[in-house]
């Protein structure tokens, strides 16, 4: 069924690990989530082709965890590497749309 922004941003923030599978197709796409993962400050392991773009881009940001989607036997390793290391969630309330369409509206009028 539907579940609204707010609820599924709930869901997302009560992981400990985020998780972003992506197919042969979009290995050269950014997806716009990525910057919803980087904001919570959680491990992300991403599941995804050697020659996505995102390894390029993000393969250096600590907490993020790239696997080959042909090698899914690491996956077991990489979550007990991520259990054995602190990873303190980020407070991540200020990047929420709310949040964010408030701050717009009070910018605009400090500018009108």
């Amino acid at each position: 069924g539907y579940v609204s922004f707010n609820e599924a941003w709930k869901i997302q923030q009560s992981s400990e690990v985020d998780l972003l599978i992506l197919i042969e197709y979009t290995s050269d796409n950014i997806p716009g989530k990525i910057f919803e993962y980087i904001a919570s400050g959680k491990p992300t392991i991403i599941v995804c082709p050697p020659t996505s773009i995102l390894r390029e881009e993000f393969g250096d940001m600590p907490g993020f965890y790239f696997i080959d989607i042909g090698e899914l036997e690491e996956l077991p390793g990489i979550i007990k590497h991520i259990g054995e290391v602190k990873n303190p969630k980020r407070q991540i309330e200020n990047y929420s749309r709310d949040y964010l369409n408030e701050n717009y509206v009070k910018y605009i009028h400090e500018f009108i």
